[in-house]
């Protein structure tokens, strides 16, 4: 599980897409299935963007064998 009030932060680095999960000190790459879906390179995990009708990621959907987490863009 994730630190309570803990962030993902998303950030894109050249070309690669990449996450820092709550509690982790570094990001790690991401590896793109579609736009809006992705697998965190050497975690294992399921990640899902979630788009507003403009288009624009407003959440995220963090899936894992020790379940889910959600997490909404702050602005």
């Amino acid at each position: 599980r994730f630190p309570a009030g803990g962030a993902f932060v998303v950030t894109l680095t050249g070309d690669q897409v990449m996450l820092q999960r709550p509690g982790d000190k570094i990001g790690l790459p991401l590896a793109s299935i579609s736009d809006t879906r992705f697998v965190l390179i050497g975690g294992g995990a399921d990640i899902e963007f979630i788009k507003d009708a403009d288009g624009a990621a407003t959440q995220l959907i963090f899936r894992s064998v020790e379940g889910e987490a959600r997490a909404v863009r702050r602005k």
